[in-house]
């Protein structure tokens, strides 16, 4: 009984986290880390909301890189968060609005 309760308890957990992920699709196209915006625009279009977040810098901390956040969605239910830093994707993460 006790291994029963902790798996449904496991299971509502995940359910519930915002999960992270590598990879994202839109419609035939794969966008993973990695990939630049422009890849992004021409295979999954604008997205619903852009939202410039701040700034950081490159790791030798020479130069300065913009910030931004995408929102794509909903898509089954789930919105995709994808971080750029510069013009380079560097973090997906879905996200079920409730």
């Amino acid at each position: 009984m006790k291994k029963i309760f902790f798996l449904l308890l496991m299971g509502v957990f995940f359910l519930t986290v915002p999960g992270m992920t590598d990879t994202f699709r839109c419609g035939t196209h794969l966008i993973s880390v990695g990939d630049h915006s422009f890849e992004v625009l021409r295979n999954c279009g604008e997205p619903i909301m852009k939202e410039v977040v701040g700034y950081t810098l490159t790791q030798n901390r020479r130069r300065e890189l913009k910030m931004e956040h995408w929102i794509y969605g909903p898509k089954g239910g789930y919105y995709y968060l994808l971080v750029f830093e510069g013009s380079v994707l560097t973090k997906i993460t879905s996200f079920r609005k409730e």
